[in-house]
């Protein structure tokens, strides 16, 4: 299963993966996941917008992350594609420097 982004104008980054959608939000030191959608929040037992994982590698064509519900952590590498309108997000994540995109 490959990972999705997309961004829809005024909304954060999202990540698909499998049948969960997650907002992507970039701190200082992590890459963030929070629940997208009822459906998702529900499956992991929380609520939508906490947080409940990062992404914890990312290179220019796959992703490592993790995320849990209360009982159980998961994790996955997977490659992953993207909407237009993430690129600077990526960009910014994958290549700081902007020398590859």
């Amino acid at each position: 299963m490959n990972a999705v982004f997309t961004k829809r104008d005024g909304e954060p980054v999202v990540m698909s993966y499998e049948n969960l959608r997650f907002f992507i939000e970039k701190s200082t030191s992590n890459i963030l996941m929070k629940p997208a959608d009822n459906y998702t929040a529900c499956a992991l037992n929380s609520g939508i917008g906490t947080i409940v994982g990062n992404i914890t590698e990312w290179s220019k064509k796959w992703i490592k992350f993790e995320f849990y519900d209360t009982k159980i952590g998961y994790e996955a590498h997977c490659l992953f594609c993207y909407q237009t309108s993430c690129m600077s997000f990526i960009r910014e994540i994958v290549d700081p420097k902007g020398t590859v995109f």
